[in-house]
């Protein structure tokens, strides 16, 4: 994780089906879960794509964004 620290927007990009799992996941494990929009974890916000592979999880700096 530091070195995403490092990143000026470090995003994480998904799978749609792996989200959409990972968001069930915790849902069932804990009371008071919300998704925020975008999604988010640990401060990073989650973008998920279909054409990313499934199992796949790449976090990469959006320059973009600036």
């Amino acid at each position: 994780m530091a070195k995403q620290r490092e990143m000026k927007n470090p995003t994480i990009l998904m799978n749609n089906k792996d989200l959409e799992a990972l968001i069930k996941q915790v849902e069932s494990q804990v009371d008071n879960f919300k998704v925020g929009t975008p999604p988010t974890y640990g401060g990073f916000p989650i973008i998920a794509r279909e054409y990313v592979e499934k199992g796949n999880i790449i976090i990469y700096d959006d320059v973009a964004k600036r």
